[in-house]
């Protein structure tokens, strides 16, 4: 189809992948939900494509020229022959979602057991006068009545559940659209093995007022017609309904979380650096909002890491010391030198014990992100920045009693910073020191000024990073930062 023909409310980047499309000759259709299409186009709803399998590669090859990476369902809900491809159009701010299928699978959400032989006749029947071409509406018909029936037939209560999601309005749209002397061609052409009169039972399934236990017999009786089309057998599909249905119940309580699309081809580490006053806290809440409806994400603050015993313990140790020395009112001025090196020995080992958490930290965001997570990190130690994170420890003087420990510990804390590999994607936010400390009026002057003056002075491309301006608009910076990590994606 000719890229001219494209409606103007189609989203650019859908634009171009229609265009691609027809430019390379693959043999496909929008499937499903056609009666929304105008929502799949604006990027609102996925677009489900059924690809010819021979045409495969090449579409494969579109939506990487394109810049669609691919993201992978857990285990257990991954299909055969259906694939996940996410891009960003940076135009219009938003996500496009493309559902490939290679071959229909259809069946209750859970599972998906059954796969109807109809794609190269949906294909072979794709009509054109739409910015996007759609099958037959018998054939989309027929697979809308299997679907449904298969899909809903079993909860406790149906007919409240396809009024909910609008199976009757969509059921009633195919069947405008269809013409009846089609329809029984389509089914003797293309379904034999499926008997007419199981057929209308089934279609009367989706009509307002059938009876729950009329829609369950006809859903077993299209179970038995299905066998052959079946992944798994009936009984060993019910049983993983149910125990997938409880694994899921259980998960939500236990974890709390529910386990999203992970990337394809491996996680991504990114971190967002900046001083006080950049903004960083406000633009990880984005990203971290924007990616999470998507994939399995998780944020990490390396800034302040969760605490160990040993962490803990050393910090009630130097509160301890500081509440005895308030007490009895004495100043760090009349310490004496031993009790003042002692108490610098063990905020040697407090940071020591930092550095182990940090890396720890590190260690938990590295494998999450090998495992296809998308990890936001807040702060990162760079050998750059001297202010913030990184080893702390001073080099012992001549005078210092302790100070062979405190030159091992000081090596021990570099040995722990030094396991920091740089991360996939480094955003930097450069604010000017005199905006840092404008927008900074929570922390004093003397706090703030440096840390941002060492981040304004920094040479950042040397170290391979992006750097925004953070003295934009808040929206701005968001959508930079979100089109540039779409980009490493």
């Amino acid at each position: 189809m000719p890229s001219d023909t494209i409606a103007s409310e189609t989203l650019e980047l859908v634009r171009r992948l229609i265009a691609a499309l027809h430019d390379r000759q693959v043999g496909y259709v929008h499937w499903k939900s056609n009666i929304n299409i105008d929502d799949a186009l604006c990027g609102v709803d996925d677009l489900d494509l059924l690809v010819r399998r021979s045409d495969h590669g090449d579409c494969l090859e579109v939506l990487a020229q394109l810049g669609f990476c691919e993201a992978e369902d857990p285990p257990r809900k991954r299909i055969p022959g259906i694939r996940h491809f996410f891009a960003f159009d940076e135009q219009a701010g938003c996500v496009v979602h493309v559902h490939l299928h290679v071959q229909l699978v259809v069946g209750h959400d859970l599972t998906k057991n059954y796969h109807l032989p109809l794609e190269a006749a949906m294909i072979d029947s794709a009509r054109h006068d739409r910015e996007i071409p759609l099958p037959a509406a018998e054939l989309e018909l027929i697979v809308y009545i299997l679907r449904m029936v298969l899909k809903f037939a079993i909860s406790p209560n149906p007919l409240s559940q396809y009024d909910r999601l609008g199976v009757h309005r969509e059921f009633e749209f195919l069947e405008d659209c269809s013409d009846e002397s089609q329809l029984r061609r389509a089914l003797e052409e293309h379904l034999p093995w499926l008997d007419r009169e199981l057929f209308e039972a089934a279609r009367r399934c989706l009509r307002p007022g059938t009876s729950n236990g009329f829609r369950l017999r006809v859903r077993g009786r299209l179970h038995a017609a299905l066998k052959a089309y079946g992944r798994r057998g009936r009984l060993t599909d019910a049983w993983l309904k149910f125990a997938r249905r409880l694994g899921s119940a259980v998960g939500r309580r236990v974890r709390r979380r529910v386990r999203k699309k992970r990337l394809a081809d491996g996680g991504l580490l990114i971190a967002v650096v900046g001083g006080d006053g950049a903004g960083k806290t406000t633009l990880i809440e984005h990203i971290s909002r924007h990616f999470s409806k998507v994939f399995d994400s998780r944020r990490v603050h390396l800034g302040k890491p969760s605490r160990s015993w040993s962490t803990r313990l050393f910090d009630v140790l130097l509160k301890a010391d500081r509440l005895v020395a308030r007490l009895l009112r004495i100043d760090a001025s009349r310490r004496s030198a031993n009790r003042s090196q002692s108490m610098y020995l063990l905020h040697a080992l407090r940071l020591i014990a930092t550095a182990r958490d940090r890396c720890r930290c590190y260690a938990r965001a590295r494998r999450a992100a090998t495992a296809g997570q998308f990890v936001i990190c807040d702060r990162w130690p760079l050998k750059c920045l001297t202010l913030m994170d990184g080893p702390r420890i001073c080099d012992p003087t001549p005078t210092m009693f302790a100070r062979r420990w405190i030159a091992a510990l000081k090596q021990q804390e570099a040995a722990y910073y030094r396991k920091f590999a740089a991360p996939d994607v480094l955003l930097v936010l450069v604010v000017h020191p005199d905006v840092a400390v404008a927008r900074k009026t929570t922390e004093s002057e003397l706090s703030v000024r440096p840390r941002s003056q060492e981040v304004w002075q920094t040479d950042w491309e040397a170290q391979g990073a992006t750097v925004i301006d953070a003295s934009a608009e808040a929206d701005e910076v968001a959508r930079r930062a979100t089109a540039l990590i779409w980009k490493a994606l």
